[in-house]
């Protein structure tokens, strides 16, 4: 499949990698350091539900088909 250079990322990990971020941020004491930052993402890391996983690329084949709808422009996605 050719990628455009401005098409959207549609590697299902970015949604993994926003997921905890949003979990980091709803956390009552926010890691202040390099080093606890990166054990609150390790630790998300290790309890992320494989579901959220199998939901992900279950989605990926529409994903792409509404890329190739919207020629490489926004969609809902």
């Amino acid at each position: 499949m050719d990628w455009l250079a401005n098409s959207p990322d549609l590697n299902p990990i970015e949604n993994v990698w926003r997921d905890i971020r949003v979990l980091i941020r709803k956390q009552p004491i926010l890691p202040k350091t390099k080093a606890e930052l990166q054990q609150s993402i390790l630790g998300y890391w290790e309890t992320y539900p494989q579901e959220n996983c199998q939901k992900l690329i279950s989605f990926l084949q529409r994903r792409c088909a509404a890329v190739i709808e919207s020629k490489g422009y926004a969609t809902k996605y």
